[in-house]
């Protein structure tokens, strides 16, 4: 006996045509539905080319013979998804393989890099040609003016641009940052620039930290002194004090001995005589 998941049929009325419900159910007899053509409320006799709705066969919607009226089971779907979805991913052919990736990589960047020293090189070239010409109008400036003072006209003063004043220069007259940035364009790689930049600055925190650690050991000899300085005041006052004790014990009683009549510094007899 053959044997097959259940599937659910399209409930179809045969009262008044419709789809989606039964005709025990039927909310409306009396809106027919022809279902053969749609035709709504076809007469007793009417007749037609029967075409299903479903299936688009040539019979009845929903009729007994359509394999359409049979819902999909939901765990037919789901393997039917899941059949697709793993047809969709790509396959190890779809990939180009490593090799041909990195000489095109390595192609693409041997252009971008031909290409940056050509324009580097173009801007070179006319920034040269613009200093010449710069130069050139600059002298014939001053030659005029020259030759006006000579003539006795007052020469014109020549302020030099506001942004020279601010922008560090180099040797050859140039700023820092537009020479760097022409190096850059020359074929200098922009890492290279960040790299040493980056090695500068950790020089500079290794002499920062070789002063910081001297600075400290300083500091911990100098309060290693002054704990020495004071051990030895601390001892040194220890030692003195029975001393002083003794000595205040002797004065007192060196200032008593009058009084219990003795003779001391401080009797009478001394100064005035025995009496008689």
């Amino acid at each position: 006996m053959r044997c097959s998941s259940y599937r659910k049929k399209i409930d179809v009325c045969y009262k008044c045509g419709h789809l989606g419900h039964r005709m025990d159910v039927c909310p409306n007899p009396n809106n027919r539905v022809c279902r053969g053509c749609g035709l709504r409320n076809p007469d007793q006799g009417h007749q037609c080319n029967p075409k299903c709705d479903l299936c688009g066969g040539a019979h009845l919607t929903a009729d007994r013979t359509c394999k359409a009226r049979y819902k999909t089971p939901y765990l037919v779907r789901k393997r039917r998804w899941e059949k697709q979805a793993e047809q969709s991913l790509p396959t190890v052919e779809d990939f180009p393989s490593l090799e041909h990736c990195s000489r095109s990589s390595s192609r693409s960047r041997s252009r971008s890099r031909s290409r940056r020293r050509s324009q580097g090189k173009a801007r070179s070239s006319s920034r040269s040609a613009s200093r010449q010409r710069s130069g050139s109008t600059k002298s014939v400036s001053y030659a005029d003016a020259a030759g006006a003072t000579s003539r006795g006209a007052s020469a014109p003063d020549v302020t030099p641009a506001k942004g020279s004043a601010t922008t560090p220069m180099d040797e050859t007259g140039t700023p820092a940052a537009k020479k760097r940035a022409l190096q850059l364009s020359e074929g200098g790689s922009i890492a290279g620039q960040v790299r040493s930049e980056i090695k500068d600055m950790m020089v500079m925190m290794q002499e920062n930290i070789k002063n910081l650690q001297m600075a400290m050991a300083s500091l911990v000899s100098k309060v290693a002194s002054i704990e020495c300085n004071v051990n030895s005041l601390m001892a040194t006052s220890q030692q003195q004090q029975p001393q002083m004790v003794q000595q205040q014990q002797y004065n007192e009683a060196e200032f008593l001995r009058p009084m219990r009549g003795g003779q001391g510094p401080g009797s009478l007899n001394n100064h005035h005589g025995a009496s008689q």
